[in-house]
C-alpha cells in the first residue's frame, strides 16, 4: 500500500495504534492468575453406537487460571 501524502500516512498510523489497543480492551475483564474461570462445556453423544441419533450434554466445570490452557477444535461435521 503506497500513501501519497502525509496526512494519509498519519492517518494509516493512527488507526494502526488503535486496532493494537484491541486485545487490551477484551482482556480487562479477563480472570486474573489464580481466579477461577467458570465454564460451560458442551459436547454431543452418541446413546446407541449403531444408531444415527446424537444427544447434546452439558457440563459446568471450575477451573483455576494457574492450571488452564485453552484450546479450541471444531471438528463437528454439520452445524
Amino acid at each position: 500500500m503506497v500513501f501519497s501524502s502525509w496526512r494519509a500516512k498519519v492517518a494509516a498510523a493512527l488507526l494502526i495504534g488503535e486496532l493494537g489497543l484491541i486485545p487490551a480492551y477484551f482482556a480487562k475483564d479477563a480472570p486474573r492468575s489464580g481466579q477461577a474461570m467458570h465454564l460451560t462445556l458442551r459436547t454431543r453423544l452418541q446413546p446407541l453406537k449403531a444408531g444415527t441419533e446424537w444427544q447434546e450434554a452439558t457440563l459446568r466445570e471450575d477451573i483455576s487460571t494457574n492450571e488452564a490452557a485453552i484450546i479450541i477444535c471444531d471438528m463437528w461435521d454439520n452445524h
